[in-house]
């Protein structure tokens, strides 16, 4: 198995910003090209109303798979929050599809894998991943790694009254 050879931004991981609409700053605001947590809650309390989120189109991620296609990444793993209540991972699958049909000839390999969960049930294994990749794995130790996970992951609430 040879090295997964991923695209190196912060680490393995790139994130796809959600966006979130602020409507006093007129349309998307992208979570991401916020620099800290502390300009977030900065703009948050400018809004009159609670901003709102959409999930990722798959448009918005054609257009990172072809950015990546031509920085020569030959993998990707697409880890999606729960496709149960998101169509952010349907709109992976869509523009996984949509990518393969227009480059017919590209080698780069896209995995769309559903956590089934949010937060730290997939944040966790991604940074776990992350270190695997650092560590030499190839992309299919990688995605076995993480749909054993997913598959075992739960997640346990408690509820205290103190």
């Amino acid at each position: 198995n040879k090295p997964a050879v991923i695209y190196r931004g912060k680490g393995n991981v790139i994130a796809v910003d959600c966006g979130a609409v602020f409507g006093e700053v007129g349309g998307r605001l992208g979570c991401l090209c916020l620099n800290t947590m502390e300009e977030f809650y900065e703009e948050l309390e400018k809004c009159e109303k609670i901003p709102t989120t959409a999930h990722i189109t798959m448009v918005d991620f054609y257009e990172k798979y072809c950015q990546l296609a031509s920085q020569g990444v030959t993998d990707i793993i697409h880890v999606s929050i729960n496709k149960t209540a998101s169509a952010t991972h349907d709109a992976a699958v869509m523009a996984r599809q949509m990518f393969y049909d227009e480059n017919p000839n590209s080698h780069m390999n896209i995995t769309v894998l559903d956590s089934r969960c949010y937060s730290v049930g997939y944040g966790f294994p991604i940074m776990c991943a992350d270190q695997m990749i650092e560590d030499g794995a190839s992309a299919a130790e990688v995605i076995e790694y993480l749909e054993n996970r997913f598959e075992k992951t739960e997640i346990l609430l408690e509820r205290t009254c103190t």
